[in-house]
C-alpha cells in the first residue's frame, strides 16, 4: 500500500503541477482575446473559473507531496503539519480573493504555488527550515494584507499632507518619499559592506537581536519604488535623471564591494530596464550590456570566487572532485528524474551543496521530475507577463515603470538562478524565488507584489467610480460600449 500511494503521488504531483502551468497561459490568452467581444461575459465567468480551478490543483498538490513524504517516511509529524500547511495557505488565498476583489489575484495565485512547492521540497530537506520559511512567509503575508487593507487611509493621509506642504510651497511629498527610498536602500547595503557576515566569499546578511537577514532582499522592493516615482518626476529633466542614476548606481556599487555579484547584477539590469522604458533612448540596453560585460572582466580579476564561478562554469568535469562538484551534481540530479521525477524523499539532492538554497531547482527536477522543473520556469515567466500586461494598460507612469520593475526583478532572479543550475551561465548564488530556502528572499517577493496591488486597486476603483456615474446617469441599459465596459468589470471582480 505504501509503494502504491507514492507511486500514485510520484505521477500526480508533476501531472497537478503542469495543468496550474497550463491555466495560467489559458487564463491569460483566452479571456483577454474575447474581453472586447460580445463574449466578454462569457470570458470573465472563464477566469474566475480557472483562478478556482488553479487554487484546488495547488491545494491538492500540497496534500499529495504531504502525504508522500509522511507515508514514505512513516512520520506523522510530517502529516500534522502538511495538513496545516495546506489549510493555512488555503485560507489564505481564499481571505485575499474576497477581502480583496479589485487586486490582481492571478499574480498571487501563481506565487502561492511557488511556495507551496517550495514548503514541500523544504520538508523534505529539513523540517524545522520548512517550518520556519512557513511561518516567516505567513507572518509576512499577514502584515501586507493589514498594510493593504489600510489603503484608504493611507492614501487620504498622503493627500493631506501633500495639500499642506503644497499650500506653504514646501518641498513636494514625493521628493521627500524619493530621497528617503533612496538613502534608507543605500543605507541598508551600507550596513551590510560594514558588519555583513561572509558566505562563500560574498558579503550577504547581517544579525540584528540574533536575527540574520539579507538586506538586499527587501531593499529590492525599496529600489524599484524609488526608481519608479524618481524617474517618473524627472521626466523631461536631464539632470534630475542623472541624480537618479547616479543614485541607483550606488546601490549597484555597494553590492559589487560586497562581492554580493548576483543581487548586484539583478539590481543593475533592472536599473537599465526602467531608465530605457523611462526614457526611450535606444543606446542605453547597449551601454548596459558593455558595462556589465566589463563589470565581469574587473571582477573576475579581482575577485577569487568569481573567478572559480567560471572555471566550474567553463569547464566542470576536469575539477569534478572541487570547483566543479556543484555543478555537476547538479546536472546528474536533473537528468536523474527523468520526466516525472524520482518521487519525494527517494532522491539524493543532498549530495549537491547548498541545494535547499542556491540549487533547489535542481532537486525539484530530481524529485519532481522535469516537468515541474519547466512548469516552475513558466510560472515564473506566467508573473512577468502579468506585470507586463498590467504595465502596457496602465497610464500613470509610476505604475507602469513599478510594474515592469517588478517583473523584471522576478524574471532576471529566476533566469540567474536556473541558468546557473543548468549551466547555462555561472553559478551566481542568487535564489529562486519562494522555493529556495530564505526567509529574507520570501519577505522580498511579497513586498514586491504587495505594493503592486495598491496602482491595481486604485485604478479599477476609478473605473468603477466613472462606470458607476454613467449607469446613474442613464438610469438603464444602453448599447453604449461604456456601460459594457463596466459590466464586464463587475463580472471580473465578483
Amino acid at each position: 500500500m505504501k509503494v502504491y500511494f507514492t507511486e500514485i503521488a510520484r505521477i500526480a504531483a508533476p501531472l497537478l503541477v503542469m495543468c496550474f502551468t497550463l491555466l495560467c497561459f489559458v487564463q491569460h490568452f483566452v479571456p483577454s482575446a474575447l474581453k472586447n467581444s460580445r463574449y466578454s461575459k462569457a470570458a470573465a465567468g472563464l477566469s474566475a473559473g480557472m483562478l478556482t480551478a488553479r487554487f484546488v490543483i495547488k491545494e491538492l498538490f500540497l496534500l499529495f507531496g504531504f502525504l508522500s513524504e509522511a507515508i514514505w517516511l512513516s512520520d506523522i509529524d510530517i502529516l500534522i503539519f502538511g495538513l496545516a500547511v495546506t489549510a493555512v495557505c488555503g485560507l489564505a488565498d481564499l481571505f485575499f480573493a474576497h477581502r480583496f476583489r479589485l487586486a490582481d489575484k492571478t499574480i498571487m495565485l501563481d506565487l502561492s504555488m511557488l511556495f507551496a512547492i517550495g514548503i514541500v521540497m523544504l520538508t523534505r530537506f529539513n523540517p524545522s527550515h520548512a517550518l520556519r520559511q512557513f511561518l516567516i512567509g505567513s507572518s509576512a503575508f499577514a502584515a501586507a494584507c493589514v498594510v493593504l487593507m489600510l489603503r484608504p487611509e493611507l492614501t487620504a493621509w498622503y493627500s493631506r499632507i501633500s495639500e499642506r506642504t503644497a499650500e506653504k510651497n514646501g518641498p513636494s511629498l514625493t521628493g521627500i518619499c524619493i530621497c528617503a527610498l533612496a538613502l534608507s536602500g543605500i543605507l541598508m547595503l551600507a550596513l551590510v559592506l560594514l558588519f555583513g557576515k561572509e558566505v562563500n566569499g560574498s558579503l550577504l546578511g547581517i544579525t540584528v537581536f540574533g536575527i540574520t537577514f539579507q538586506p538586499s532582499e527587501p531593499v529590492k522592493a525599496v529600489f524599484i519604488l524609488f526608481l519608479s516615482l524618481a524617474l517618473a518626476d524627472s521626466e523631461g529633466s536631464r539632470r534630475k535623471q542623472l541624480l537618479v542614476t547616479a543614485a541607483a548606481l550606488c546601490h549597484v556599487f555597494l553590492l559589487v564591494l560586497s562581492r554580493d555579484l548576483g543581487s548586484g547584477g539583478i539590481y543593475f539590469v533592472a536599473l537599465i530596464v526602467l531608465l530605457f522604458i523611462a526614457t526611450g533612448k535606444k543606446w542605453i540596453p547597449f551601454a548596459g550590456m558593455a558595462a556589465g560585460l566589463l563589470a565581469l572582466s574587473v571582477s573576475a580579476v579581482l575577485f577569487s570566487h568569481v573567478r572559480v564561478r567560471l572555471q566550474a562554469f567553463t569547464d566542470p568535469w576536469s575539477v569534478i572532485d572541487s570547483k566543479g562538484f556543484q555543478i555537476t551534481q547538479s546536472l546528474f540530479a536533473i537528468t536523474y528524474g527523468g520526466a516525472f521525477g524520482a518521487g519525494l524523499t527517494r532522491g539524493t539532492p543532498s549530495s549537491i551543496p547548498f541545494a535547499e538554497t542556491d540549487f533547489v531547482f535542481s532537486a525539484v527536477c530530481e524529485e519532481l521530475g522535469l516537468i515541474t522543473g519547466v512548469c516552475i520556469i513558466l510560472i515564473c515567466l506566467h508573473v512577468f507577463l502579468e506585470t507586463s500586461r498590467l504595465s502596457q494598460k496602465s497610464r500613470d507612469t509610476v505604475s507602469r515603470l513599478y510594474f515592469t520593475g517588478a517583473g523584471t526583478i522576478f524574471i532576471i532572479q529566476t533566469f540567474l538562478t536556473v541558468g546557473g543550475e543548468v549551466r547555462f551561465i555561472p553559478s551566481t548564488g542568487v535564489t529562486l524565488p519562494l522555493v529556495s530556502y530564505g526567509g529574507s528572499s520570501v519577505v522580498s517577493v511579497i513586498l514586491l507584489f504587495f505594493i503592486l496591488q495598491f496602482p491595481v486597486i486604485a485604478k479599477k476603483e476609478r473605473y468603477l467610480h466613472f462606470a458607476g456615474q454613467f449607469i446613474r446617469e442613464e438610469g438603464k441599459k444602453t448599447d453604449d460600449p461604456r456601460f459594457e465596459w463596466s459590466d464586464a468589470a463587475r463580472e471580473d471582480i465578483s
